[in-house]
């Protein structure tokens, strides 16, 4: 494992377990894709976890973070949680849980989700068998090794004047708006991935494509609209509004749930640089 004490992050990965986990380990357990919190949505200890009385399906080792190491386990689906507890989702547990926990809990259900998928070979399903040497699974056949699968997505707010296009999902709670977001598909570059995914689901055509801001492989991008017309949303969205900044606040037919909270979005000019300064010819 690397030297975390020279280490450039606060999280170092590995994928090798230590001989005992140490003092304080931290410990990610999922259900599905449903991470098991207390009622009011903070992480718990292990030994809370170990209360449970539920055997883990399997574990991985995700690596350490200062002096605590990190695991993930993956429960049976049809586990329950215990009085005081419950299962959530990670997009709910956004604003409730330490930014860096929140973070690494997205890294563990990936791990997760990957070594439940691929406990057979696709080509020949000779059971696979994992690596020493680095995170992947392999066949003992086929010799062809498996990593956890990566999937680019990109992240848009569509501005127009002072305005920002919000649409929803049919599958969102109740409440929930977001901008617009999708996968990049192969061969496509982030930009290309913007302009299909808005006019695909709004019938926009975006210019002027800028970098905001870059959380992990979701490349978030603010984007200037020339509107043709009337806006069609496709099937995958039921709903859509503009609003000026500063109009979501708490309360009100305009107002809209923070994922995770019972508190409300209010859009700041410095969240979203204004359209004017940065337009380009």
């Amino acid at each position: 494992m690397a030297d975390s004490t020279r280490y450039p992050l606060p999280f170092v990965p590995h994928h090798q377990s230590p001989e005992t986990p140490g003092e304080n380990p931290i410990l990610f357990a999922f259900r599905g894709r449903d991470l098991l919190v207390t009622n009011d949505l903070n992480l718990p200890s292990v030994e809370e976890i170990d209360s449970q009385g539920v055997e883990a399906v399997r574990t991985q080792y995700l690596g350490r973070l200062g002096e605590r190491h990190c695991y993930s386990a993956e429960l049976p689906h049809d586990a329950q949680a215990e009085t005081g507890f419950r299962f959530a989702d990670l997009r709910m547990l956004f604003a409730t849980l330490d930014e860096m926990i929140h973070t690494l809990a997205g890294r563990a259900v990936q791990i997760v989700e990957w070594d439940r998928t691929h406990q057979y070979c696709g080509v020949c399903a000779e059971p696979t068998q994992l690596s020493e040497a680095d995170r992947s699974r392999s066949c003992p056949k086929c010799k062809i090794p498996t990593y956890p699968r990566l999937a680019p997505a990109m992240i848009v707010a569509v501005e127009k004047g002072d305005q920002i296009l919000l649409a929803r999902s049919p599958h969102f709670p109740a409440g929930i708006m977001s901008v617009l977001a999708g996968f990049v598909e192969p061969g496509e570059s982030a930009e290309e991935a913007v302009m299909r995914e808005v006019f695909e689901e709004t019938s926009i055509i975006v210019k002027n494509v800028e970098y905001f801001f870059e959380p992990g492989l979701a490349l978030s991008e603010l984007s200037h609209a020339r509107i043709p017309g009337r806006i069609r949303f496709g099937r995958d969205r039921d709903r859509r509004r503009g609003n000026r900044r500063g109009r979501l606040v708490r309360g009100g037919r305009d107002a809209y749930r923070l994922p995770g909270q019972d508190q409300y979005l209010a859009v700041a000019d410095s969240r979203f640089p204004r359209a004017e300064r940065a337009a380009r010819p």
